[in-house]
C-alpha cells in the first residue's frame, strides 16, 4: 500500500512530512477509493527506514507471495508479538513519562529561582532603607543592661 502511494504518477513529495502528495482534488479521490491508505496521508509508515533496509528490492510473485502481515503471522510467536509490543507501549509510556518529569522540573527550578531572586530583593529593600545604627555611647543607654555573671555570683554568695 505504501510502495503503490509512493510510486503514484503525477504525485510529488512532502519532504517535511515525509509523504507523497498531490493536489488537494487528486488525494480526496485517492484515499477515497482507498481507504486503508488514509493513514498515509500526514505521516509515513513508522520504522520507514528499517522497512525500507529489510525490503528494498524484494518483491514476491505467484503462490510464494505473501503480505507483510502473513509473514509476521507465519514466522513469529503471537505471544512474542504481543510481548514486544507491550514493550514498546511500555517505552513510549516511559518517555511519556520522563519527558513530564523533565517538564515538572524545570518549572520548579525556574519557580525556585523566582523565589530566590524575590527574596534578593527584599532583602536589598531592607538593608536600603534601614536607619544607620546610633553611635556607640547611644547604644549603651538604650540597651537594657544585664547583670554580669560576677555580679549574679556575688549576690548568690550574699
Amino acid at each position: 500500500m505504501w510502495i503503490e502511494l509512493c510510486g503514484l504518477s503525477g504525485w510529488g513529495w512532502d519532504e517535511a512530512k515525509g509523504v507523497p502528495v498531490a493536489s488537494e482534488e487528486v488525494m480526496e479521490t485517492y484515499f477515497e477509493a482507498h481507504p486503508e491508505a488514509i493513514k498515509f496521508r500526514d505521516t509515513p509508515p513508522a520504522f520507514l527506514n528499517l522497512l525500507q533496509e529489510l525490503f528494498k528490492g524484494v518483491l514476491a510473485t505467484g503462490s510464494y507471495a505473501r503480505s507483510i502481515d502473513e509473514a509476521i503471522e507465519s514466522y513469529i510467536d503471537p505471544e512474542l508479538l504481543s510481548a514486544t509490543a507491550s514493550q514498546a507501549s511500555g517505552l513510549v509510556d516511559e518517555e511519556a513519562k520522563d519527558k513530564e518529569d523533565k517538564e515538572e522540573v524545570d518549572k520548579a527550578s525556574k519557580l525556585e529561582s523566582a523565589r530566590s531572586s524575590i527574596e534578593g530583593r527584599q532583602l536589598s529593600l531592607l538593608l536600603t532603607e534601614r536607619p544607620s545604627p546610633p553611635s556607640a555611647s547611644r547604644s549603651s543607654s538604650l540597651t537594657p543592661s544585664r547583670p554580669s555573671l560576677l555580679a549574679i555570683w556575688k549576690r548568690a554568695l550574699k
